[in-house]
């Protein structure tokens, strides 16, 4: 995949946290509703093994930036 930013290459990977609960994101000033929970808003699609997950994304060293899917579709 290509940087949007400046077009090279990215690199692929994944990001990980150690925890119990799957990251999410939320805009700044905007506060967690039980619909986005229930609809999966902001989820990021992790693999679960144990305590870890992981997310795969594509990152670039120039621009510093990293690309991944969010909202996951619950089912």
């Amino acid at each position: 995949m290509n940087c949007p930013y400046c077009s090279k290459e990215m690199k692929k990977g994944k990001i990980y946290t150690a925890s119990t609960a799957v990251p999410y994101w939320l805009e700044d000033g905007d506060k967690r509703q039980a619909e986005d929970v229930f609809t999966g808003r902001g989820l990021l699609p992790v693999r679960s093994a144990l305590m870890t997950h992981s997310i795969e994304s594509y990152y670039c060293p120039d621009c510093k930036k990293m690309i991944f899917d969010a909202d996951i579709q619950l089912q």
